[in-house]
């Protein structure tokens, strides 16, 4: 559908929003090795053990913002789909107007 110069195609719509959303998959991915750290108060040694829970409260932090930005993408995508809708809704009712009309 073209309006004002811009157009919209709404398999491209829904592919991006796919490809969005696989790599919020992706992203989730990394979210699960941040929690997954094995590193311990000991692995910081005697003298900088008191750095561990700032390490593992920064790690939450990363995991936490990173799950946010997963969230973000699949929001994103959802979008894609429900605009790839309206626009499907929009050209159909469109065509159908022009061929009520006598056009092709």
């Amino acid at each position: 559908m073209t309006m004002s110069g811009y157009g919209t195609n709404a398999g491209e719509m829904a592919g991006a929003a796919s490809s969005i959303g696989g790599l919020a998959n992706r992203v989730d991915e990394l979210k699960g090795k941040l929690t997954a750290s094995a590193v311990t108060a000991a692995d910081f040694g005697r003298a900088n053990a008191a750095s561990a829970s700032a390490y593992q409260t920064g790690l939450a932090n990363l995991a936490s913002w990173v799950a946010a930005h997963a969230k973000g993408m699949r929001d994103f995508a959802d979008r894609l789909n429900r605009s790839k809708g309206g626009y499907e809704w929009a050209e159909g009712s469109s065509s159908a107007d022009l061929n009520r009309a006598g056009g092709r």
